[in-house]
């Protein structure tokens, strides 16, 4: 009776064990270094104080989706969301940023084309579902290379339709992948730095593993348990006619 016993608890533990390699996923990993500026008006004045944020960046993607997010290591000082301002006259102001564990949430999927984001604002998230066109995000490459670590970089830039600059970004093209941090898509390698103008937020590579082993749940975080609005469709620029 002890060996039946002893037999069926290895079977089962072979059995727990082939079955969770069976169900898990394989996929592109990469992890950024992200700091973003913050410049803060000042109550009553016309100056503004600039606060330096930073994060940790993960990117998981395979060859037809992608989730990216952030987890905010300012935290760490400022638990509560909330950060201490002195004034030149000595008084103190309060500046709110996101507390969540996890912020700036963006899944892209290719073939069905489709967006999922979610924002944070203080204590409150909200779900986003978006459409797109393929081809929506308009990358200008330019000539400028330069040497990150040791691998080759060039220079691309993604306007907006009034002509700014949003994105500047120094991708890889000997490591092909069509995903990048926080809603870059559509390059043709591996993003090693990245520039988002509007918000000042700026990431590096730290590591990335070309082929590492994630829960097979790892393209719908819980977060996304929660209502999405619909936002619609994400189209490409029109050409405007002479």
């Amino acid at each position: 009776m002890k060996k039946t016993t002893k037999y069926t608890t290895i079977s089962l533990t072979l059995f727990i064990v082939f079955m969770q390699h069976i169900h898990a996923q394989y996929a592109q990993c990469v992890i950024y270094k992200v700091n973003q500026t913050l410049h803060v008006q000042v109550p009553n004045s016309s100056q503004k104080r600039a606060v330096e944020l930073a994060f940790t960046g993960y990117l998981f993607a395979d060859s037809n989706q992608s989730l990216y997010y952030q987890e905010p290591l300012f935290l760490q000082e400022y638990p509560k969301g909330y950060i201490m301002l002195t004034q030149e006259t000595g008084g103190v102001f309060s500046h709110t940023v996101p507390s969540a564990p996890r912020q700036l949430l963006t899944y892209f999927r290719l073939d069905s084309a489709i967006k999922r984001s979610r924002t944070d604002f203080m204590d409150m998230g909200m779900n986003l579902f978006y459409r797109f066109e393929r081809g929506y995000q308009q990358w200008e490459m330019t000539n400028e290379t330069k040497q990150i670590g040791n691998l080759k970089s060039q220079k691309s830039i993604l306007k907006n339709t009034k002509g700014d600059t949003i994105f500047e970004v120094w991708f890889c093209a000997d490591i092909p992948m069509a995903f990048g941090p926080w809603g870059i898509i559509d390059l043709p390698g591996l993003v090693l730095e990245a520039t988002h103008l509007p918000s000042n937020m700026r990431f590096s590579i730290d590591t990335f593993n070309l082929k590492c082993e994630i829960p097979p749940n790892t393209f719908w975080p819980q977060e996304f348990n929660e209502p999405f609005t619909d936002k619609g469709i994400i189209r490409k620029p029109r050409t405007q006619a002479p």
